[in-house]
């Protein structure tokens, strides 16, 4: 595994480099692009992306492609969703945690209307906020403190807005504000109620008038009935190895952290001004050195605002429950990759790594590099036998808990578990096992998620579940164990009392 991420680690290098000194060569023209966009094997990407949708099981993709100020490639493949309906350039996908970025240029927006001061602390513009040390910067590049964890804290149903689940949230940081970078959905879904603040608009209100209107994002959308009426993809998620449609709850109130939804068509326009100073055709959203400020990180991290950089490259990942969405960007080369996808397998890129996210790099290095890496070259050969053992393990837990519980109901029926020291041992080894064991899952699986149960089972329906049954089935096997050790020494005791008198 590691020699693994240490060839992606050279090639994304060769990458950078390739891209750097091929800038310095020659500018970049419109014929120049027209002429790097002619050089597409389309056939070669089209085979690429059909077989890497076979081997990782992703039932419909959208891809686009740009150059410059240009769309050079747009194709739909697969289905939509279970009727067979087939997806387009123009079909709405979830995306994800690129509805950061979206938020992060609001917010510059605003700075540059002179509606909100960088260095600000986020109490200025939201009284109620416990944190007084966090400025709003902090919260664009990542660090303000709070936690991947606590960011997914939020990722449940039940709240009606945006400002009534923050207002009620018991904020804690893990760290002082901007020492550290932690990942965190918790920054952006408070960047996105200062944005409702400052603009006296709802968020959802904002980004389509400011954002989506200017960029064209015709079939882009922040309500999600409405883009069920578009043609909105479903979801998909494996359930014990089996690829099943989904249907999570919407979380409208995520929309600034994850929930945004978007075509291929459309995030080409959003990609092309990122690469273009802010400016799509006649219409510019930002300034270029408010694009440049978004596009750089800062001395604790690369992370920008919204983005993760690197010395000629911005990209994100965006993960909901069955959704995935990558953005691969180069503000030397101009060529830009935006890969979206109607499913998503947390726990197969949390065990193996993502297979997703490499099949948008492979595209990005064949456009900078003029070299198509093979889909799976980067994956982990034992990635299928760790599965395998993984399944394993749970058949035999599940195994053991049932005779378990027969051979515990069987004791109980008798009324005693067996007399004597060795049978006291064996009782006391029984209750701790599997009391320690389902204790363990229970925290454990969540402090390893970083998220709570609901979560856990939303992003992994069938194996959470079944973890968090295991977890439960412990338990009460040892507290039965206990329960039924108990009654067989109150009767061992009586009948010993009885013999005695």
């Amino acid at each position: 595994m590691k020699k693994k991420r240490r060839q992606r680690f050279i090639i994304q290098w060769l990458v950078l480099l390739s891209i750097i000194v091929g800038c310095l060569g020659s500018g970049k023209t419109a014929g120049a692009q027209a002429a790097a966009a002619a050089a597409l094997d389309e056939q070669m990407i089209d085979e690429t992306v059909e077989k890497s949708m076979q081997q990782y099981n992703i039932p419909g993709l959208a891809l686009g492609i740009i150059k410059g100020d240009r769309i050079v490639y747009l194709k739909g493949y697969g289905v939509a969703d279970k009727s067979g309906r087939k997806v387009t350039p123009q079909t709405p996908f979830i995306i994800g945690s690129l509805s950061k970025s979206f938020t992060a240029l609001a917010m510059m927006q605003l700075v540059e209307q002179g509606k909100i001061q960088l260095d600000d602390p986020v109490q200025h513009y939201l009284p109620w906020f416990s944190e007084a040390a966090i400025t709003v910067r902090q919260l664009l590049h990542q660090t303000s403190g709070f936690s991947t964890a606590e960011g997914r804290s939020f990722l449940q149903p039940g709240w009606e807005s945006l400002d009534e689940m923050l207002e009620k949230h018991h904020w804690r940081t893990v760290s002082d504000p901007g020492t550290a970078f932690h990942y965190s959905n918790a920054n952006y879904l408070l960047l996105g109620r200062i944005v409702e603040v400052v603009s006296k608009q709802s968020y959802e209100q904002y980004v389509q008038e400011n954002i989506l209107l200017p960029l064209q994002m015709n079939n882009s959308f922040t309500d999600h009935a409405q883009a069920v009426g578009a043609g909105l993809a479903a979801g998909y998620q494996p359930v014990f190895g089996k690829l099943r449609e989904t249907h999570p709850a919407y979380l409208h109130t995520n929309l600034s952290a994850g929930y945004l939804m978007a075509s291929a068509e459309d995030m080409a326009h959003y990609a092309i001004a990122q690469t273009n100073e802010g400016k799509y055709q006649e219409r510019e959203l930002l300034s270029a050195q408010g694009m440049r400020t978004m596009h750089t990180g800062i001395d604790v991290t690369s992370y920008g605002m919204g983005w993760f950089t690197g010395q000629s490259t911005i990209s994100h990942t965006g993960d909901t429950e069955n959704f995935h969405a990558d953005l691969y960007l180069s503000t030397a080369s101009g060529w830009g990759v935006i890969l979206l996808m109607n499913t998503n397998d947390a726990l197969g890129t949390t065990l193996l790594g993502n297979h997703y996210g490499d099949l948008a790099f492979e595209l990005y290095y064949y456009l900078n590099e003029g070299i198509m890496i093979d889909p799976g070259q980067l994956d982990d050969p034992l990635a299928p036998v760790m599965l395998k053992v993984m399944y394993g393990v749970l058949i035999a837990v599940c195994l053991w808990i049932c005779w378990s519980l027969y051979r515990l109901y069987r004791m109980m029926a008798r009324g005693s578990t067996g007399t004597g020291r060795k049978q006291m041992l064996r009782d006391l080894l029984f209750i701790i096992i599997h009391i320690g064991a389902g204790t363990a899952i229970l925290l454990r699986v969540p402090y390893a998620a970083q998220a709570p149960w609901k979560v856990v089972m939303s992003f992994m329906p069938g194996e959470g579940h079944l973890l968090l049954a295991v977890a439960i089935a412990l338990l009460v096997l040892g507290a039965g164990r206990v329960i039924a050790a108990g009654l067989s020494m109150v009767r061992h005791l009586g009948e010993n009392g009885s013999s005695r008198s």
